[in-house]
């Protein structure tokens, strides 16, 4: 089954990066902080508004996200299967990593508001009992999401994602 998630991811990282397709299974991100507020500031300029997210990935990395070292791991199995590869990165000084279905709130560890200039902590970071902190780094902050259902149609949003544990599968969940 990894195999299978880490072809899929192999390709579709291609034609996201490549901009192909323009509804991506992926969100953008990286791990240098100069590029994420550049892209922040192309996007939101001149008015200096938006934010930064600090996020964080468990391993295997491949379980949630994909990038230009985690790509090379699956390399050489498709070279034996007959299966073309690339072996570039479109856009190496942008060090992305592209997250799989959404930033999940339990891998977010805060945020930093441009327009203020300052950091905000997750606030599920001190709500953690002490039988979970263990557990962080491989599954995240717990976040109690229940009720997440009926949350999240109270927004007004007319959608979200979800993941399927460590089947790597992801779903869709639209509200009218």
């Amino acid at each position: 089954m990894d195999n299978k998630i880490q072809l899929r991811d192999y390709y579709l990282y291609l034609l996201h990066t490549f901009n192909l397709d323009k509804i991506s299974f992926f969100v953008s991100t990286s791990f240098k902080r100069k590029v994420a507020r550049r892209f922040a500031h192309e996007r939101f300029a001149p008015s200096k508004k938006g934010i930064i997210f600090y996020y964080f990935l468990p391993e295997p990395i491949y379980r949630y996200g994909v990038s230009s070292s985690s790509l090379q791991v699956g390399q050489s199995l498709w070279t034996s299967q007959g299966l073309p590869i690339y072996t570039q990165n479109f856009y190496p000084k942008q060090y992305e990593v592209a997250v799989k279905g959404a930033l999940f709130p339990h891998f977010i560890l805060g945020l930093f508001d441009l327009e203020s200039d300052s950091f905000v902590v997750n606030p599920h970071v001190f709500k953690q009992e002490d039988q979970h902190v263990p557990l962080i780094p491989q599954q995240g902050f717990f976040i109690d999401q229940e009720n997440f259902d009926d949350t999240i149609k109270e927004t007004g949003y007319s959608g979200s994602v979800k993941r399927a544990g460590i089947t790597g599968a992801y779903s869709d969940d639209f509200h009218r």
